[in-house]
């Protein structure tokens, strides 16, 4: 790859992959909502737009852009782009079904650009059962508002993608950990109670998953964006065997060794049976992908960003 497009570019994923993929010289455009330009890079332009529907929906105010050399030879488009990830928008029908026109807007952008390649981040919340076993043929069962509309956007992607001879190429994402990220999700909240001396209630965490470091996770999307095919969902994930939820956050008291006890068990499941998820190493290492972070190595630099930032929140307040 020579040139990627990277739409959702300012989110905490897409940050990572643009740092990590000028590293290797290719070139990057970015595209987001935010007119922040946080990387100078010279192999990276970004494009601030009010709306990313605009970028294809008004074709006319892009002609410049079009009609230069920045948009040709495009290799691939990562759409990171998604609205309403945090745990407290997934369940909100309102806010998800949103993505599923953005997601089709940019199908079309990638048909008129003549892009030949669309990578996109598949999720655990679109499955269910007692245990899945994500092999990369995996049939879809959403858990949630997110999940579903992931599930119905990829599909639609892909059959849009077929139609127009695009490679479509999904990913399954395991949680994904690393500095910068709060969003509310049970590794956050564990780390910062503890580190404010709060007891945080959570439920048994019986179920088995898995956690990826953002560094793996943009090497990982790098190499499916090289050597992916359509028709398989390549499952990222951490390095580590499968383990119960409570494992990690044992890993994470351990860590901080607050007096403070996480309250295991104080809450109840809120959807009956947890789901156990499991993923299939195998198709990752087809491609020469390997972890270089286990969660208890990446955790740590994760801690001490919230330690750091809720110092300075501290000082601010009391300023």
């Amino acid at each position: 790859m020579k040139k990627i497009i990277i739409i959702g570019s300012n989110g905490f994923i897409g940050k990572e992959l643009v740092g990590f993929l000028t590293k290797k010289d290719i070139k990057i455009i970015g595209i987001d909502v935010t007119h922040d330009i946080y990387n100078s890079n010279k192999l990276y332009t970004y494009i601030a737009i009010n709306d990313l529907n605009d970028l294809v929906l008004n074709y006319s105010s892009y002609n410049d852009l079009f009609n230069n050399d920045l948009f040709k030879k495009v290799d691939a488009i990562y759409n990171l782009a998604w609205v309403g990830n945090t745990a407290k928008n997934k369940r909100d029908y309102n806010i998800q079904l949103k993505n599923i026109e953005l997601s089709m807007k940019i199908m079309e952008f990638a048909k008129i650009i003549n892009v030949s390649k669309v990578v996109v981040l598949g999720s655990t919340s679109q499955y269910s059962g007692e245990n899945v076993f994500i092999t990369g043929k995996t049939e879809y069962n959403a858990i949630d508002a997110y999940g579903a509309t992931k599930t119905a956007s990829h599909e639609l992607c892909k059959q849009y993608a077929k139609d127009n001879n695009i490679k479509f190429i999904e990913t399954i994402v395991a949680s994904t950990y690393g500095k910068n990220r709060d969003i509310g999700d049970l590794i956050s909240y564990v780390i910062k109670s503890l580190l404010k001396n709060e007891k945080p209630s959570v439920t048994k965490l019986e179920q088995y998953w898995s956690f990826v470091h953002i560094e793996d996770l943009v090497n990982a999307l790098y190499l499916v964006g090289l050597k992916g095919e359509s028709d398989i969902k390549y499952p990222i994930c951490g390095p580590e065997t499968p383990q119960k939820l409570y494992e990690y956050v044992k890993i994470i008291e351990k860590i901080i060794k607050s007096e403070i006890k996480i309250g295991i068990g104080d809450i109840p499941y809120k959807d009956g049976v947890p789901t156990n998820i499991f993923f299939n190493k195998s198709i990752m290492r087809e491609l020469g992908f390997y972890n270089k972070y286990t969660f208890e190595e990446g955790i740590k630099e994760v801690i001490e960003d919230f330690r750091e930032k809720l110092k300075y929140e501290w000082i601010c307040y009391n300023w």
